[in-house]
């Protein structure tokens, strides 16, 4: 019983995302990891075939779900990724925060740009770019709690949540690398909403 709550644990900020094709935006939540689903869980993250992130992804160093590459393909049209946005008004140009964050920093902010890279391990991270091609602001998903698929490469995006100024460790810095990040400096916008035009 012991090693069972252990796991639980372990796997409780882990949060398995389901994409269901869909013409209309989908807002997607996390399943919680209880003990009736976590044999499933387990199964499913052990499959052939699947890639897990193999290092210390976020600041409590839980890692990522496997996913199957391809699995989480998106639907033409508008999706949304975690929860709902929050923040009234237009949302900022990327370009901007790149160019002077200081207003912006500690804030809940709603940033608009195109999506130049997701992590090539279970997208639990993108980088929102001005363009296809230039440097982007590198974007977590909060806590892992939600995952873009791969192909939201090149879609313009709209990002809600904290931009933060923290240096990374050396370790994670190579993590990320290791997972196709070239945003390695110290801004980053933890998102609570994506949505992926």
């Amino acid at each position: 019983m012991r090693r069972l709550v252990l796991i639980v644990l372990a796997l409780g900020s882990i949060a398995f995302a389901c994409w269901p094709p869909a013409d209309e935006p989908v807002t997607v939540q996390p399943v919680a990891v209880t003990p009736e689903n976590l044999k499933e869980m387990k199964a499913a993250a052990a499959a052939p075939g699947t890639v897990a992130c193999e290092g210390p992804c976020g600041p409590d160093g839980a890692g990522h779900a496997a996913v199957k590459p391809g699995e989480h393909a998106l639907a033409p049209g508008p999706r949304v990724f975690g929860a709902p946005l929050q923040a009234e008004g237009e949302p900022v140009a990327v370009a901007a925060l790149l160019e002077d964050p200081k207003p912006y920093l500690g804030k809940v902010v709603k940033a608009k740009g195109t999506v130049s890279r997701v992590c090539e391990k279970a997208g639990c991270w993108i980088e929102l770019a001005p363009q296809q091609g230039s440097q982007g602001l590198r974007v977590p998903m909060a806590n892992h709690a939600f995952f873009i698929p791969g192909d939201a490469i090149g879609r313009p995006a709209i990002v809600e949540g904290q931009l933060n100024a923290q240096a990374l460790p050396a370790a994670h810095k190579e993590h990320l690398a290791g997972e196709g990040a070239q945003a390695l400096g110290p801004l980053s916008l933890a998102a609570t909403t994506v949505v992926v035009q």
